[in-house]
């Protein structure tokens, strides 16, 4: 189904237009809550508080964006809220990235990008995290972040560059941002 097809259906039948809003939304917010969270189980439950708000919110949303960027925008926000309140920073052992470098550990270089995603500024994080991991567009992601094109195209490049200096030293910290 189209995101105009659900939409109809919301606004014809608001439960049943809300189970096919899960059933077409739920794998799409379950990744980007993933690569915020960076746990599957703290990702599943995120989706379930992200479906609940939208539940709430329906009668407010009134089509002018796509719902797919309108979930985006409610998960995007709920998992920095919720990052805001635990203040937790997961590390990556020292051992494990000396593997992953030496012996082409795949996993602990994913932790290790992880955990260097998890340093930078927030709004730098979220267009990178929107481009490289979701593969959202240019314009998608303007949408979603509510900023313009070339904001957009900035952030990422600046996210990208502050990235690259984290991964080769992981010992600089930039507090400039």
């Amino acid at each position: 189904m189209t995101d105009r097809e659900i939409y109809e259906l919301v606004r014809r039948d608001r439960d049943t237009g809300f189970i096919m809003l899960v059933q077409e939304y739920q794998g799409m917010v379950i990744n980007l809550a993933y690569s915020y969270l960076f746990d599957r189980h703290e990702a599943e439950d995120m989706a379930q508080e992200v479906f609940m708000q939208a539940y709430g919110a329906l009668d407010r949303f009134r089509g002018e964006s796509r719902l797919s960027s309108w979930l985006y925008r409610i998960c995007v926000n709920r998992c920095i809220d919720h990052i805001r309140r635990s203040k937790r920073v997961k590390t990556v052992p020292l051992e494990l990235v000396d593997a992953a470098t030496t012996e082409g550990g795949d996993g602990a270089v994913r932790e290790a990008i992880a955990d260097a995603l998890r340093t930078l500024p927030g709004k730098f994080r979220d267009a990178v995290i929107l481009k490289d991991v979701e593969g959202k567009s240019y314009r998608q992601i303007a949408a979603i972040l509510g900023c313009s094109i070339g904001t957009v195209e900035s952030r990422i490049h600046r996210g990208r560059k502050l990235l690259r200096e984290r991964l080769s030293d992981p010992w600089e910290v930039d507090n400039a941002m």
